[in-house]
């Protein structure tokens, strides 16, 4: 009898054994090669990411309220980042619920509204007012405005600070919700 013929399951064990090792070397060349394409091609591109979008939100951003009149429930809100993009929030149909809106604010009405956002601009009219006059007392409309400049955030309000008696910024804080009002 041959040799094979006498040890056939030690061959089939060699085989077993030669499969674990190849699996467990195919594995932890796959694990070597998967950390080598995460340190040099995904790592640097996701921190870039994070370092833009962190740039994003700390240059130049208004989020704008709106309160009194006479609407019950929910009263519209927006926020617009530096390039423009911007959610606009108002009540659903009936008071009920929230409509989202999303897109860009036209060239026209946004660059009106960041030259009118200075920071000395914002500086002076995030100052309170003494006895204020706010229209929303009346059954009109006051807005609120966190203003995020470079990082530093200013609180303006149509009601409270100097913002009310500043005509022109009001003017063009104004057309952002007339075009939001537009909005389909």
């Amino acid at each position: 009898m041959s040799e094979h013929a006498k040890h056939p399951k030690k061959k089939q064990k060699a085989m077993q054994l030669q499969e674990k090792i190849l699996l467990v070397t195919t594995f932890l060349i796959g694990l070597v090669a998967g950390w080598y394409l995460y340190i040099t091609a995904f790592a640097p591109h996701f921190n870039e990411y994070v370092d833009q979008t962190e740039a994003v939100y700390e240059d130049l951003v208004v989020v704008g309220d709106q309160y009194g009149g006479r609407s019950s429930g929910m009263a519209p809100s927006f926020q617009v980042l530096k390039d423009g993009s911007f959610n606009y929030v108002t009540a659903g149909e009936n008071g009920t619920g929230e409509n989202h809106r999303e897109g860009t604010v036209p060239r026209a009405i946004w660059g009106e509204v960041m030259a009118a956002l200075t920071r000395a601009k914002v500086t002076a009219l995030a100052q309170p007012v003494n006895d204020p006059v706010c229209v929303s007392q009346t059954d009109g409309t006051d807005y609120t405005y966190h203003i995020t400049l470079k990082g530093t955030e200013f609180m303006l309000d149509t009601c409270t600070t100097s913002l009310g008696q500043d005509a022109a910024t009001k003017a063009s804080l104004d057309k952002l919700w007339k075009y939001f009002a537009t909005l389909p």
